[in-house]
């Protein structure tokens, strides 16, 4: 990926994390997203594949934060419970972090 590519990546990402998490991912579109980030609606599918995959990575982004701020990692995979390293796709990341954010 080139730096051009992970900046405007950076940027959808960031952009991302504020309409998703206030009006839910139905409400929110690629094309809102794309101008806030100042970005082509297209480059939300070469670095990050579609608006699931978006929300998904905003997701795994914000858990990660909360296990970090707690001490908890997903076991140095790819995100919290993703498919690399010690998540291995069970979800078992994801159950970490709730644990220590006091969710059960």
């Amino acid at each position: 990926m080139s730096d051009a590519d992970r900046a405007t990546r950076e940027r959808l990402l960031g952009e991302a994390t504020r309409p998703f998490a206030e009006s839910g991912f139905n409400k929110v579109t690629v094309r809102e997203i794309s101008a806030s980030a100042r970005a082509k609606v297209a480059a939300v599918s070469k670095p990050l594949g579609d608006k699931m995959a978006l929300c998904s990575e905003v997701v795994v982004r914000f858990l990660a934060g909360v296990a970090g701020r707690h001490g908890q990692t997903s076991g140095g995979g790819e995100g919290v419970g993703g498919g690399g390293g010690g998540g291995g796709g069970s979800g078992e990341g994801v159950w970490r972090v709730r644990g220590a954010a006091g969710w059960g």
